[in-house]
This record gives structure tokens, sequence and C-alpha cells, in this order.
């Protein structure tokens, strides 16, 4: 004779695992064929103010496609160590900074959190054709950036950072693209 026991408590086993698999899933999930923007791939528009006034049209004008950025380190960076970053996918028209900043967002129209004196063109180059760094004609640029471990409003040794290409003051410091950085203490 079998036991009911057993069997009872095998299929209640069942049941439950069951029970607790449908919770944990989506009941309509689907793929999406969404393209999500990454941190390296951001199209910036905005509308060109000056232009606006003397046109008719409200079509923003396109200032960038798709930036991207990479660093030639990004773990174990030492305070005066110098990188490189390459950038491509840079209008050749517009300036750009490149820098190590904190990874938080920030509000539109502020300039990121980064490290070094604002202004030092070792640590926060201003990548603009008759600037610090030159945009090549097929918007690609080549970047020795020197690792400050900190900032005025950032301390990298203490909290995520991010290497950071941002437009310049012309464009309201907007974010481009970013890639994490680990910068060692002294």
């Amino acid at each position: 004779m079998r036991e009911p026991k057993r069997s009872t408590a095998i299929a209640a086993t069942a049941v439950i695992a069951g029970i607790a698999l449908a919770a944990c899933s989506p009941p309509n999930e689907k793929d999406s064929d969404l393209k999500v923007e990454t941190a390296s791939e951001v199209q910036l528009t905005k509308t060109n103010e000056s232009s606006a006034e003397e046109s008719t049209s409200s079509e923003p004008t396109t200032l960038v496609t798709t930036v991207t950025l990479k660093p030639s380190k990004t773990t174990g960076l030492k305070n005066g160590e110098e990188i490189i970053v390459d950038l491509a996918g840079l209008n050749p028209d517009q300036g750009y900074y490149t820098a190590i900043c904190a990874s938080e967002n920030i509000a539109d129209g502020q300039q990121p959190a980064c490290t070094g004196d604002k202004g030092d063109s070792a640590v926060q180059p201003h990548v603009k054709n008759g600037a610090d760094v030159e945009i090549s004609p097929s918007g690609t640029a080549v970047v020795p950036l020197t690792v400050a471990e900190s900032g005025e409003e950032v301390d990298c040794t203490k909290r995520d950072c991010v290497v950071k290409v941002f437009s310049d003051e012309d464009n309201d410091y907007f974010p481009l693209a970013e890639v994490p950085v680990f910068v060692e203490a002294r």
C-alpha cells in the first residue's frame, strides 16, 4: 500500500513551485524592438536659436549623431598618469570637453562635477578646432587626458566615476558618452 502523505507532499511542492514561477514572470512579457541608446551612443539635437529667429523653421539642428568614446585604460588609474581617449562621431564645427567626472547625471545646462581644475587643459581638455585638441574633418579626435583623482566637487577614489565627453558651454554641457573608470588612491 502506498503512503498518501508522500505523494500529497510531492504534488503540493510541485504546485507551490509552479505558482512561485508564475508570480515571478510578467504576465504579458513581450520582446521589444525599441532601440535603447547606450551611454556611448547618443544623438544630440538642439534648436539653433540664432537661426530660428532668422528662419521660419523650428526644426532642431542635428549637432552630432553618434559619439563613441574609448579610453586606453579604465582600471588602476593613478593620479598624474596620462591615458589616451579616442573619440568618434564628433561634429567638427562644435566643441566638447573630455574629463573624468562623477557618474551621476546632472541638471540641464550644468557642467558635470569633474576631477582637476576647470580650465586645466591636461585634465579637462577642450576638444574643438582652434582649442586644446583638434577634431578631424571625419569627426574623430585623439585626446591625451591626465588623471586627477579629485576635483572641487568629486573624489573618484571614494565614488563611482566615468571618463565623459560632453558638449561645451555653447551647447549647455550636454552629456554625450561615458565609460566607467576606477581611480586608485595615492
